[in-house]
């Protein structure tokens, strides 16, 4: 049963829920010294218990004052940061509209004349918050606020993270699949292009009604998002804007706009004059796979089936390592940790599970700093900074890597991003 909402936190009067997620709730509330809206993202109190939750206050202030710092109209708004009971709260601009996600389920063929304008808003925001050396890293239609007056407003800087700042790190993936650019699919470390490449896909779908690489289930996303160009990019049949479109969604980050304006610059000269803009130069074909590609479509399948979408980057990367097929299958099959499921794969790929003795099979130390560090940064990627705490509790309760790594992915609501998660384990 879900808890009753306060009547008030700090100074605010809670009118509603808004929304409820991993790391707490966020409540419309009003502001009765300035009367006016707000919106409230209050953190569960029961994950703050301890020292570990005394540093996750600590890392919650900070990243409340990295978003405070992206002081734009296209924004939204962080507006203070307290403590309420002692659990941390931020509050912050309420915006009277609805999400670009909410437009584009309900028509979504409608937005394609104002699509340009929306993407020239978003543009704005991001150039500002790259401006302080902010990344948002999860750009996509449900973080893009359509208020009533007309004005796009970028919401959710809850995933970005300063330069240097103690929570980033490569091998952490952040974002939303469908949208994230492919160094950021591949775990690496980002930067404003990233942005440029998501508001790119965004841009596309506004304009097909279509998002740019859909699949049936992540791994043949995530196969499309790193290898092949968007269907109506790749035919360019009467598809506006398709030179800003090829190079803000190249695969190569070196080949995209460097920053929001030259992007801003590329859109605006379409418009003057949509001949001269530019020809599309599509980028080469990705080289074939070895002949037996069919082979390498069931093994990556079968791993799918056990960690996830990431298994199309890890075929990918070993076939491009010039593995042979039994080293390709003994390689892959190390991201499985379920011994048992370890083997039923090597089985179920054709290669025979190599003996192994009691130590090469057990778990790992839940205790071992190493397996801490990464499942911190895992978790982080979908939780945030709560992620601290959450390894410290579970850590001290668990006994092995297995459980301990199960009860982590069980705090992540959405299931395939579990599965992400999972898939991330050393």
């Amino acid at each position: 049963m879900e808890e009753t909402a306060p009547a008030q936190i700090g100074r605010y009067r809670i009118e509603s829920v808004l929304g409820r997620g991993a790391m707490g709730v966020v409540y419309r509330a009003h502001d009765p010294e300035i009367d006016r809206t707000v919106a409230i993202k209050l953190i569960a109190a029961d994950l703050l218990r301890g020292e570990a939750g005394r540093e996750f206050v600590e890392r919650f202030r900070r990243e409340a004052r990295a978003a405070g710092r992206c002081t734009h109209p296209n924004i939204v708004t962080v507006y203070d940061f307290a403590l309420h009971d002692g659990v941390p709260f931020i509050t912050m601009e309420f915006v009277e509209g609805e999400s670009l996600a909410q437009r584009l389920t309900r028509a979504p063929q409608a937005l394609r004349g104002e699509a340009a304008g929306i993407v020239l808003q978003a543009l704005e925001a991001l150039g500002a918050a790259h401006a302080l050396g902010i990344v948002h890293r999860d750009i996509k239609p449900a973080n893009i606020l359509m208020a009533r007056d007309g004005r796009v407003k970028v919401a959710d800087f809850g995933v970005a993270r300063l330069p240097r700042a103690e929570m980033t790190g490569t091998g952490v993936v952040i974002g939303s699949l469908a949208y994230m650019s492919p160094e950021q699919c591949r775990g690496e470390a980002v930067d404003a292009r990233s942005d440029l490449f998501s508001l790119g896909a965004v841009f596309y779908q506004l304009l097909t009604g279509e998002r740019p690489f859909v699949g049936a289930n992540d791994a043949s996303v995530m196969q499309k998002l790193l290898f092949e160009t968007p269907p109506a990019l790749a035919a360019q049949a009467g598809l506006p804007y398709a030179s800003v479109l090829a190079r803000a969604m190249s695969k190569p980050p070196a080949e995209r706009f460097a920053t929001a304006a030259e992007m801003r610059d590329a859109i605006r000269a379409w418009q003057e004059d949509p001949d001269a803009a530019g020809t599309v130069i599509m980028p080469p074909p990705v080289a074939a796979e070895p002949s037996n590609a069919a082979t390498l479509s069931m093994i990556e399948r079968k791993l799918a089936e056990r960690i996830g979408p990431i298994a199309a980057h890890l075929v990918h990367q070993e076939v491009q390592r010039g593995a042979d097929l039994t080293s390709l299958r003994r390689s892959l099959s190390a991201r499985i940790s379920d011994t048992a499921e370890r083997e039923r794969f090597l089985s179920e790929t054709g290669c025979t599970p190599a003996p192994s003795s009691a130590a090469a099979t057990s778990p790992a130390s839940v205790t071992s700093p190493n397996l801490l560090a990464a499942a911190e940064r895992a978790l982080a990627a979908y939780l945030g900074p709560i992620a601290a705490v959450l390894v410290r509790k579970e850590a001290a309760r668990s006994a092995s890597a297995d459980a301990f790594w199960t009860a982590l992915a069980e705090r992540i609501d959405d299931p395939k991003a579990r599965q992400r998660f999972l898939a991330q384990r050393p």
